[in-house]
């Protein structure tokens, strides 16, 4: 039920469709802040025992933590997948038979039918986008404009694109404008948000406060209309200033990619393509030993191109990913994508100090190891080089513990599949991979260092079960796992059968690697998944976790460290060993089979 609005705004209640257009006439002309998360924080056992139905076009990383935060609250919650326009019916079915509370679209691209709309049961849309930002690029304009700040608006659902009234609405600084990527802002500050102004809209709705009209007026509504971005805005110029083309990069990243015309060496023909993955290149190194203008292809460094740019042709930029604009073209790594034979007359860069994928960071007797794979993903030559990287810290004796830091976005996902899906015998290509990952995470239990992980950015599949070759393992509030392998027909790998049972249990091991949920870190934490749980997001843990690192005493260490040396034993490694034997017996045969190479294919296609 609709409660008594305040008094100050209407006596009336807010059930009826023509009463809320004359509360929102008399609210608009009060002087009233936005409503905001925070205020109602001690009010959530109000929400207990709600119905909420949720439509979404896919259970996407938003819907899946609004779900859990939900259902952490006592909450009832259905959620419906919605296709098209044309499956409307699909979402009256679900509001007639669940009969709910609240409607809640944490992502819905696609119109909710009026009947719904017209209903006593308030409609909430979750907009990517600060207070009076309309449109369905929102994000990809924020970056592109270099936004300081952006936010997350919950809004009663109307006719007229994000045009309705606001029940909350919460803002957040852009605190890495130069790395983060459209679906990292997503993903991370977005998400975050979003969970906070759901909950709020649900506990102002429980009390009966009414929501805000858009007032663009209002000096609290600093966003406007923008229109859809198409390709020509995001095409680039290489002579534009190399900020310009990252921003570009960035804000069509990971969907659907800028375009850019690539020069290449040796009389081959310009490559038009799709960009992802920019670093602005730290030294404009090269530039002044050859002969280059704008847009050329000069150097090339783990699968990574070098690309000139800027007004006087001064400035670099890095792109680790390409796809071609072929309809059923997929993203690769960007030196694959042009071919090793266009590429002949272009140098390797082998300076540890210019754009690496694996950055080592010492503080002390501390080594942190960032990963930073394009999406997670893990190829061979990827895992060599990052077991390599391993290897050398474990034989200096200097580092008392190892912190693997994985990704900005992913901590790991595991298996490259993209790589496969392209190679000549994805079956073989698939075994090599697998091997490889395995070889990481032998390196990582073999080492006599305390090693951490730290999930700055979400693990899946064979990512987590690397994640866990740690003594510990932490994540922050914001983590999501999906600890399974079903989703590829895979029996799995990554030593799960030894690590994963070890923390929770043999019945819930095979529970969670042949299921399909993604856990909360919350939830992570209660089944002894991970160790702890360090701050409400990424920027909260990075800033938190040296200090708390750096709190354990020496002679705490040095005990693991003697005990970590006494458990290597010859029995240890042979235990090690018959658990991989078996898991890739069971893999070979997947690898072969019609369900893998399918899953696999309608993943890479998004089937």
């Amino acid at each position: 039920m609709w409660r008594k609005a305040l008094d100050v705004i209407t006596k009336a209640t807010l059930r009826s469709p023509a009463r809320w257009a004359s509360t929102v006439r008399l609210a608009s002309s009060l002087e009233v802040p936005l409503p905001r998360p925070g205020k109602y924080l001690n009010d959530y056992g109000l929400l207990e025992d709600m119905r909420v139905l949720l439509f979404s076009n896919t259970q996407n990383r938003l819907t899946n933590k609004v779900t859990k935060e939900l259902q952490n609250l006592k909450i009832n919650t259905k959620n419906v997948t919605v296709g098209s326009n044309a499956e409307g019916y699909k979402m009256v079915q679900a509001f007639n038979d669940f009969k709910p509370s609240v409607v809640i679209c944490p992502f819905l691209t696609f119109r909710v039918p009026d009947v719904i709309c017209e209903s006593d049961v308030p409609c909430l849309i979750v907009h990517p986008g600060i207070a009076g930002d309309r449109g369905s690029s929102s994000l990809d304009w924020a970056l592109r404009n270099k936004s300081q700040t952006w936010g997350a608006t919950c809004l009663q659902a109307r006719g007229k694109l994000d045009s309705g009234e606001i029940w909350s609405t919460e803002e957040f600084e852009i605190n890495n404008p130069k790395t983060v990527t459209k679906t990292g802002l997503y993903n991370g500050p977005i998400v975050d948000a979003a969970v906070d102004i759901v909950l709020d809209s649900l506990v102002r709705f429980q009390k009966g406060i009414p929501p805000k009209p858009l007032d663009y007026s209002h000096p609290e509504v600093q966003g406007t209309f923008q229109r859809r971005m198409q390709d020509n805005d995001r095409t680039i110029d290489w002579q534009m200033p190399v900020e310009d083309i990252n921003s570009l990069i960035r804000c069509s990243d990971t969907q659907p990619g800028a375009l850019g015309e690539l020069s290449l060496t040796n009389g081959n023909s310009p490559l038009m393509a799709r960009l992802y993955g920019s670093n602005i290149a730290s030294s404009p190194i090269l530039l002044n030993s050859v002969d280059c203008k704008a847009g050329d292809v000069i150097a090339k460094k783990n699968e990574s191109i070098l690309v000139v740019c800027g007004p006087q042709a001064k400035d670099a930029i890095w792109v680790s990913a390409l796809k071609k604009t072929d309809e059923n073209a997929i993203k690769l790594p960007a030196t694959e994508v042009i071919g090793s034979n266009n590429l002949t007359e272009i140098p390797e860069i082998d300076s540890v100090y210019i754009h690496h994928d694996i950055n080592v960071h010492k503080c002390d007797d501390v080594a942190f190891v960032h990963f930073n794979f394009y999406n997670g993903a893990m190829s061979v030559a990827q895992c060599k080089r990052l077991q390599n990287t391993l290897q050398e810290l474990s034989n200096d004796n200097q580092n008392k513990m190892i912190v693997l830091m994985g990704g900005e976005r992913f901590f790991s996902t595991g298996i490259h599949l993209n790589k496969i899906e392209v190679s000549s015998d994805p079956a073989q290509e698939s075994w090599e991979n697998i091997n490889a990952i395995d070889d990481v995470i032998k390196t990582i239990f073999s080492m006599d260092s305390i090693v951490v992980s730290a999930l700055q950015g979400d693990a899946a599949a064979g990512g987590i079960m690397m994640a866990l070759s740690a003594d510990f393992v932490y994540a922050h509030l914001g983590t999501m796992m999906t600890p399974s392998y079903k989703a590829m027909s895979l029996y799995g790998s990554e030593y799960w059968t030894y690590s994963l049972p070890e923390r929770v249990g043999d019945v819930k091991a095979r529970e969670l690697t042949s299921g399909e949920d993604t856990l909360t870190a919350s939830q992570a934490l209660n089944i002894n998944l991970i160790d702890g749980i360090i701050g409400r997001n990424r920027f909260d843990m990075l800033q938190k976790l040296p200090t708390m690192l750096n709190n354990i005493p020496g002679s705490v260490l040095e005990r693991l460290m003697a005990d970590k040396r006494k458990k290597h034993n010859t029995a240890f490694y042979n235990r090690l060993e018959l658990h991989r034997d078996i898991e890739l017996r069971y893999m070979k045969e997947c690898f072969s089979s019609a369900s893998y190479n399918k899953a696999r294919h309608n993943f890479v296609y998004k089937k």
